[in-house]
């Protein structure tokens, strides 16, 4: 079998893995983390936030998305016996009205139902009915769960996991680790904010660094019966009278610390739209770097032969992940792709970063 080092095991790694363990490849997922210790600050939501504003690139890969996951949860239920919570579906568009023509055209090339919004229903403050609309079948999982399932298939289906921290690459199809080298047939980068530092000079890379701040609330006198989506915030249910705030779009750099700011917008956000959350508990505030980029950076490093990027993904991480890890593994495997890659393609070094 061929071997591939996949340096990042976050929703990007775990996938290409995946992608690449279904045409008969070995995989080892390096990362400094325990795996599905990655994405803290993802919601988990299975399309982007406004999926019809993407341009045409970005579209092509958040379409062919959709149907990938189903089968990556067909395959996931048949060897593990796990199927994503049913009840966790929905996502609504309480003041998108003006933008209801776009969302209509994307619903009918997904197969995506469109109805209009019940606010008495749906219990959200100051939301008229014709204001907005309701997409029943874009779904939002729990990304902790979601993880730990698929790097156990993963691991069922022969992968390895190693705790560490990647230095650089190694020249060829290798990683240093630590004070040792990982070899094999190919290297994909898929480390998120971190990508660009292990790409060396003179390569340019628009990934950087934008760190998300995410709220978890507890103790939800009703829950949410969808998720929420404003054009800079959401709020995902998670049932139990739980569920997700987020998220904010800092450009910090490698900072990963939570603000009092961040919280109190967050919250102002929950409590204008679902009144329960006036007296909800914060369980939890996290925050995480995303890997921020015009477009994800998918493609053949220009320079050193066998090593691969699947990258830059930003707020899109697990929209996109069936798509771009199978564009990724297409690649990799010289086979044909199933979108055009050029888009995502990593720039040579005569050319200024998009």
């Amino acid at each position: 079998m061929p071997r591939c080092i996949i340096i990042g095991a976050g929703v990007a790694g775990l996938s290409t893995a995946h992608a690449l363990a279904a045409r008969g490849w070995r995989t080892t997922l390096v990362d400094a983390e325990e795996s599905g210790a990655a994405s803290p600050c993802a919601g988990g939501l299975l399309a982007p936030l406004h999926p019809w504003r993407a341009d045409e690139a970005l579209g092509a890969l958040i379409e062919s998305s959709r149907p990938k996951y189903v089968d990556l949860f067909a395959d996931m239920f048949a060897d593990m016996g796990w199927r994503p919570d049913p009840g966790l579906s929905g996502s609504l568009y309480p003041d998108a009205d003006n933008e209801l023509p776009e969302a209509r055209a994307w619903c009918a090339r997904n197969g995506c139902a469109l109805r209009a919004l019940d606010a008495d229903e749906l219990g959200l403050a100051g939301v008229r009915a014709d204001a907005g609309f309701l997409l029943p079948d874009v779904r939002h999982l729990d990304v902790g769960e979601l993880l730990a399932n698929l790097a156990g298939r993963l691991r069922a289906l022969g992968a390895t996991f190693v705790k560490g921290r990647a230095t650089s690459l190694a020249g060829g199809a290798q990683v240093r680790l630590g004070g040792g080298v990982l070899g094999g047939d190919a290297v994909v980068v898929c480390a998120g904010a971190w990508t660009a530092k292990l790409l060396p000079p003179p390569l340019r890379t628009p990934i950087r660094p934008l760190r998300g701040q995410i709220l978890a609330l507890a103790d939800l006198a009703a829950d949410p019966k969808y998720a929420v989506l404003d054009d800079e915030f959401y709020l995902v249910p998670q049932g139990g009278g739980r569920c997700l705030v987020g998220s904010t779009v800092e450009d910090v750099g490698f900072d990963a610390s939570t603000t009092a700011e961040a919280a109190e917008r967050l919250l102002a956000f929950a409590r204008r739209r679902v009144p329960a959350a006036e007296n909800c508990t914060v369980a939890a505030h996290r925050a995480g770097l995303r890997p921020g980029a015009p477009l994800p950076v998918i493609g053949a490093h220009p320079d050193l032969p066998g090593v691969f990027v699947n990258s830059g993904h930003f707020r899109n991480g697990f929209a996109i992940a069936p798509a771009a890890a199978a564009l990724t593994a297409e690649l990799v495997c010289g086979e044909t792709p199933h979108v055009d890659p050029a888009p995502f393609a990593l720039a040579p070094p005569s050319m200024p970063p998009p």
